[in-house]
């Protein structure tokens, strides 16, 4: 429901770029928080009215400029939910915001100014609502400034309008099952690749929930491969974690559990090629340097990286069950596939075996996929 008003480059403020796009369902907000405030983070959430989101991140072409501008979509259960949202709405740095006068950004909007500090650069926000869905936009760095926070908000207000408005805006819209994805993500993450089994050049970057809703949006065709997840595969949600290279390759090195609802939904999951993000091109299907699981393949992409900048990307997946792992390194063009991908594909294999295969039996499938 939210990609119809995602912003294009050539909407944007002259000079910025789409940099990159996150689904930000309930579940992987949550999964965001520390293990302790998962559930509770869960349920203030839900018990706002807030059903899933979606973020975009803007950069200037030019590199030598630092600021960055983001634009949040959150849909809700209604309109006075939405509405309710943007007036809890405040930054998230240091110290009190000023209030600036938002007539521009139209009724019921607000425009927050919060000063830079020590730690938090300078930081603009604007936010409203129509109908069940909050926009909120933050622009901060350098060169942030109120008359550029408000090109971007009008940036957005014009793609809702130029998409036929807010559909539905009084109709109350059902919650999806969020909790079973974040006890799955819970799960899997038990079972991820220690951090000391990463190749010594790496370092741990962070975990997150790889939900459906990520699949859809990065994918070639999204509303196909919505489809697909829930009615054929049975997707049900991902744990994934990232490792970065302290050299200058910026090598990123990313290893995912992925659950789904019986042992033939994974299996056509690892077989169908539209799981193939967008941002790949050229997918050469390679002989797998190490044979996992029930059935293992591998394969060669190049990927495209913000900025047009094109890498390689090699990738292992293999299926346990209804489980399917993957170990993908992201490398300089014309790199050749690293050694250590195998190795590292067998230790996360030996921590999944060891820490008793969660999920491989298959989870009723309750939740929905479509963004």
């Amino acid at each position: 429901m939210l990609l119809p008003y995602r912003l294009g480059t050539d909407a944007l403020p002259a000079g910025f770029e789409v940099y990159e796009e996150t689904a930000t369902s309930n579940a992987a907000l949550a999964f965001g928080a520390a293990p302790a405030d998962r559930d509770t983070t869960l349920a203030a959430l839900q018990s706002a009215g807030r059903i899933t989101g979606l973020q975009q991140t803007f950069v200037p072409t030019v590199h030598a400029d630092s600021s960055i501008a983001r634009l949040l979509l959150s849909l809700y259960t209604d309109a006075d939910a939405a509405a309710a949202a943007v007036s809890q709405t405040e930054p998230t740095g240091e110290g009190p915001a000023d209030t600036l006068d938002p007539a521009a950004l139209g009724s019921g909007a607000r425009l927050l100014h919060q000063p830079a500090s020590p730690s938090t650069p300078e930081l603009f926000v604007a936010v409203w609502s129509e109908g069940p869905l909050q926009f909120a936009v933050t622009l901060q760095g350098p060169d942030a400034g109120a008359d550029l926070a408000i090109a971007f908000a009008r940036a957005a207000q014009q793609r809702a309008a130029d998409a036929g408005g807010i559909a539905g805006a009084t109709m109350p819209i059902a919650p999806r099952n969020d909790a079973q994805a974040l006890m799955v993500g819970d799960d899997l993450e038990q079972a991820q690749l220690p951090a000391g089994a990463a190749p010594a050049a790496f370092s741990r970057g962070g975990a997150y929930l790889w939900s459906n809703e990520q699949l859809v949006l990065d994918a070639r065709q999204p509303e196909a491969i919505a489809h697909l997840i829930v009615a054929e595969w049975g997707r049900i949600a991902a744990s994934a974690q990232y490792f970065t290279s302290t050299d200058s390759t910026r090598t990123l090195l990313t290893t995912a559990i992925a659950a789904f609802v019986d042992a033939f939904g994974a299996q056509r999951a690892v077989e169908d090629e539209s799981l193939t993000a967008a941002t790949r091109q050229a997918v050469l299907p390679l002989d797998p340097p190490v044979q996992l699981g029930d059935e293992t393949i591998a394969y060669r992409a190049t990927v495209r990286w913000p900025r047009a900048e094109l890498r390689e990307s090699y990738t292992i997946q293999w299926r346990h069950s209804a489980v399917v792992l993957s170990v993908t390194v992201n490398v300089p063009a014309g790199s050749p596939q690293p050694a250590y991908l195998a190795g590292v594909a067998g230790a996360l294999d030996a921590a999944y075996l060891a820490a008793g295969q969660p999920e491989s039996g298959g989870t009723p499938l309750s939740s929905s996929a479509s963004n």
